[in-house]
Formats: structure tokens, C-alpha cells, sequence
């Protein structure tokens, strides 16, 4: 009889614990994994324009340089801020870009190239996902010559922030993304990406599971990229 009343003593202990602490429920764990198609969506929402991701970025800076008589800048630094803001149906962005960059020129003090470095503080409301956070792009812009009808970027861009997955039960979820982008060529009139790729790695925490995401994403020229999210592709739309 003790060893019975034992066992029943221990199993109402184990009965407690398990509704206190969901017992490893499968639906709280499922809550705290991100799927690859959901780390798509942050990723898409880091690189998007509408968003205030990465592509934002370089075009609003390829407009202002566009904009500006570079010869004035040859061998020295230019720093500026660009507000940008975007409000449509279910999206909205806004994101303050504050970059410099060191002009170089040739013999004729024509400027051909430049380094450049840029800060953004950004907040994103989207039907799926909130988020603030700060990114940081350094690297290189070439084809600032007149004649030329393209621009080049190739640098490291970094993105950190916290976010409210609103499709996950999450108190909060940590985001932490490096993309290192390859050739990204942009038409000078038109300010639309013609080619480029990129390879990232996304980390993630949400409630306290960390997870690692890595991949690819290729510019199409057709206002499209595709993304591939740990083996797994998906195309979406830059202007959605």
C-alpha cells in the first residue's frame, strides 16, 4: 500500500507540473518556432522598399547623388539625412538615413566612385509583422560618371531590432540580420534594380528559441527577387 500511495503522490506532482508548465504543450513550443516561410517574411520585410529595408536604402541614396554636382565632393566626405516615409492600406514605414560618403575622381576631377557608409533607424507596421530596429550598410557605389546609366553597390548590410510577429504568440521576438550584398546594379533613371544577389543569415529568438536562418536572394531586374531560405525558394515582389 506505501509503495502505491507513493506512486500516486508522485504522479500528482507530475500532473501538477505539467499544468503549470504546459508539459512541453506541442502548441506553446509550435508558438516559438519560426518556419521557413516566416522567416521569409522577415526577411522580405528587411529588404522591401515599402518596408524601409535595404533596398529603401540604396535607392534614395542613388536619387540624391543623382541630384548633386559630385565634383564638388572630389577626395572628401559628404554627410547628409534622407526621411522617408511610406502609408499605404496595411503598410506602413518610416525610416531616418543618415549616410556620408568619400567621393574619389579621376585625373579631370571627374568623380567615378565612392565609399559609403550609412545609418538608419527604422519602424515597420505591416498586417503581419511590427518592428523597430537600426540597420548599418558599408560599402562601395561605382558608376557616378555622367555617362554612365548605372550605379554599383557592393557592401555589408546589418539589421538589428526587436519585433511583434503578429501571426506567432510571442511577448517578443529578437531579429538580427547580415546581408552581404554582391553587385547590386541600379538604372539611374528609372532608380529600379536591374541585377544583384546577396547571401544572409537570419537569427531569430522568439520566447527564448533561438533559431538560424541562411540563404540567398537574387535580384530578377523585374521588380522581383528570389529568396532562398535554408534550401527552400520563394519569389516575391519588391513593390508589393
Amino acid at each position: 500500500m506505501i509503495r502505491i500511495s507513493s506512486l500516486i503522490a508522485a504522479l500528482a506532482v507530475i500532473i501538477t507540473l505539467c499544468a503549470l508548465t504546459s508539459c512541453n504543450d506541442p502548441q506553446n513550443m509550435q508558438e516559438d518556432i519560426i518556419t521557413n516561410e516566416e522567416a521569409l517574411e522577415v526577411v522580405e520585410a528587411y529588404v522591401v522598399p515599402a518596408n524601409g529595408g535595404v533596398v529603401s536604402d540604396v535607392e534614395n541614396i542613388t536619387r540624391e547623388t543623382e541630384s548633386m554636382t559630385l565634383v564638388e565632393f572630389c577626395d572628401s566626405t559628404y554627410l547628409d539625412t534622407i526621411n522617408y516615409q511610406f502609408d499605404r492600406l496595411n503598410r506602413q514605414a518610416s525610416s531616418e538615413i543618415i549616410w556620408n560618403m568619400n567621393v574619389s575622381c579621376n585625373n579631370f576631377s571627374i568623380p567615378e566612385s565612392a565609399t559609403m557608409s550609412v545609418a538608419t533607424n527604422v519602424e515597420l507596421s505591416t498586417a503581419r509583422i511590427v518592428a523597430s530596429g537600426n540597420s548599418t550598410f558599408s560599402g562601395s557605389l561605382t558608376g557616378l560618371e555622367l555617362l554612365s546609366t548605372e550605379v554599383t553597390w557592393n557592401g555589408s548590410y546589418i539589421r538589428t531590432g526587436n519585433s511583434d510577429l503578429t501571426f506567432k504568440n510571442a511577448n517578443r521576438t529578437e531579429t538580427d540580420l547580415n546581408l552581404a550584398l554582391t553587385n547590386l546594379v541600379i538604372d539611374k533613371s528609372s532608380l529600379t534594380i536591374i541585377s544583384g544577389s546577396g547571401i544572409y543569415t537570419l537569427n531569430t529568438v522568439v520566447n527564448g528559441t533561438a533559431q538560424t536562418f541562411s540563404g540567398t536572394i537574387t535580384f530578377n531586374g523585374d521588380q522581383t527577387a528570389t529568396i532562398v531560405v535554408n534550401g527552400q525558394s520563394f519569389t516575391i515582389d519588391l513593390n508589393p
